[in-house]
């Protein structure tokens, strides 16, 4: 009797592919679940996320490997091409202490140069990044 072989839950065709399963499963997603996920993580219906595995397998837009990298923490680089680490760096309070101390001596030196008020120079600096960057509310 010639039984076909039960279908495994991720077949991995492309390397892309390859490197999502391997992804998915370092973040303990487990190997039935990882189409799900990666369906639910882009917003696409399954059968999208099941072309992307498997003969035949259809291109990955770069807009899914973005959302997945992000949610993920994964670099975007290795999702693409394979090369590097797979983790995302993790932000340190020493980067933010960096960037607040930057931001400080920005403000000091900019208010200082043109005869302005360190508080109000601050809070229009605040004003402007809240319009320029969705997501940034500015305290009252």
């Amino acid at each position: 009797m010639n039984q076909e072989p039960n279908e495994s839950p991720v077949v991995a065709e492309s390397a892309t592919a390859a490197r999502l399963t391997e992804l998915m499963l370092a973040r303990h997603v487990k190997p039935r679940n990882v189409k799900t996920v990666l369906a639910s993580t882009c917003g696409v219906k399954y059968e999208t996320v099941r072309k992307w595995f498997g003969p035949g397998a259809i291109s990955i837009r770069s807009e899914h490997l973005v959302v997945v990298a992000e949610r993920f923490n994964a670099r975007l680089e290795w999702l693409i091409t394979g090369s590097g680490p797979m983790d995302a760096p993790n932000p340190s309070e020493d980067d933010g202490k960096e960037v607040l101390d930057d931001l400080r001596r920005f403000v000091g030196e900019y208010s200082q140069r043109h005869g302005l008020d360190r508080i109000k120079t601050a809070s229009s600096l605040v004003l402007i990044a809240s319009e320029l960057l969705p997501g940034l509310k500015a305290e009252s």
